[in-house]
């Protein structure tokens, strides 16, 4: 059986099961536990949407390390996460369902991230997205590209925003990773001068990132060895990427 919800001018039939990755019991990694279900019933069928939530069909999910590492851990997966559990924060996908007081229109291309420790994560087809987690999608970006800012992006505003100014200098500590990569392109969107350091087998990744926001403060890249004891960089090692020395801030 199916149902069909329908909003303005705006229809969508949704199934009465759904595709899902999910785990029950996970004694060494998440890769060996988790298994591919054909037919798990709809989030909302084990509850329906509270105020300002909506269901939304997912067209594309990005993982973080948080996704495996709380299932891998002894007590928080094994109790705090209700079984059989879906994987997966970040989304990005179409509205199906709309609850009471929600914002958003069903048909309508949305994107964002669930809180820890959820059954129905972004590995199935449905999750339940929250009014808080979830905003419309803007023109111009695919779904791919959307479904990776929820958790690193997110985290990474978070940490600049309140703390940085126009024509600030920054130095990001692994310029090449995720929240790097994020952080680099949001401190000089906020006219920051930026400093990155990544490994030498990654260089390009964050040099790449200058380019992403041209019209924007400078960005250089440093590429260096860290001392075992101090942690600091060894300055003999740290050049830029165009070949110039090092030169402090």
């Amino acid at each position: 059986m199916s149902q069909t919800t329908t909003t303005g001018t705006e229809t969508m039939r949704l199934p009465a099961t759904m595709k899902a990755w999910q785990w029950t019991t996970c004694s060494t990694t998440l890769e060996e536990a988790i298994q591919l279900n054909e037919s798990v019933p709809l989030p909302t069928a084990k509850r329906p949407l509270a105020s300002g939530e909506s269901l939304i069909q997912v067209h594309a999910a990005a993982l973080n390390q948080v996704d495996y590492k709380l299932a891998e851990l002894p007590i928080v997966g094994r109790i705090a996460i209700p079984k059989p559990a879906t994987p997966g924060l970040d989304f990005a996908g179409r509205v199906a369902e709309v609850g009471p007081d929600c914002d958003l229109t069903v048909g309508q291309m949305v994107f964002g991230k669930l809180e820890p420790k959820q059954q129905f994560g972004t590995l199935g087809e449905f999750i339940i997205g929250s009014k808080a987690g979830t905003v419309p999608m803007p023109d111009g970006i695919s779904a791919e590209q959307a479904a990776t800012l929820g958790v690193c992006g997110l985290v990474t505003y978070q940490c600049l925003a309140p703390n940085v100014k126009a024509g600030d200098r920054v130095l990001i500590n692994g310029g090449s990773g995720g929240t790097g990569t994020f952080a680099i392109q949001i401190a000089k969107a906020l006219g920051c001068y930026v400093t990155t350091t990544c490994s030498g087998k990654r260089p390009t990744v964050a040099t790449m990132m200058h380019f992403l926001i041209p019209h924007s403060r400078k960005c250089s890249a440093l590429q260096g060895s860290w001392g075992r004891r101090s942690h600091r960089l060894s300055p003999e090692r740290c050049t830029y990427h165009s070949g110039k020395q090092l030169k402090p801030l």
